[in-house]
């Protein structure tokens, strides 16, 4: 899928985040990019539009990350559509965190403060495993 033409959904209640993560996504040769502060603002634009890839921090008001995270997988495998690729982002690196995401099928974990090439980093590793699973 080339690059200007995926969707991606910003989950941070932090401005500042998001506008960190909207630039590096720029950057990196993406601009349909859309943005939500809390777990309900992610579960509605989920549902009305296709993203293709998610940044999801996994401290968000209404819903923590991990909630938000589960009731997306469920949503997606009950109506038997594509996940959107997830990456976590947060201010803390913790094993059980990451593990608990990892169960869920987040592809990439991103802690705070991180660099721009970071979100770029994991961007191209979410478009790369969205080729892979196009050829399978």
């Amino acid at each position: 899928m080339e690059k200007d033409k995926v969707s991606v959904l910003v989950v941070d209640d932090s401005e500042f985040m998001r506008e960190l993560i909207r630039r590096a996504l720029e950057k990196a040769g993406c601009n349909n990019i859309r943005f939500a502060g809390s777990g309900k603002e992610t579960m509605e634009i989920l549902h009305n539009h296709n993203i293709d890839i998610l940044f999801l921090d996994i401290s968000i008001p209404e819903g923590n990350g991990i909630t938000t995270f589960s009731e997306i997988s469920d949503k997606y495998y009950k109506n038997q559509k594509k996940k959107p690729r997830c990456i976590v982002v947060s201010a803390t690196d913790q094993p059980a965190i990451r593990d608990d995401f990892a169960k869920l099928g987040a592809i990439g974990y991103i802690t705070k403060p991180f660099k721009e090439e970071e979100v770029i980093k994991n961007f191209e590793k979410a478009l790369a495993s969205m080729e892979i699973s196009k050829e399978e």
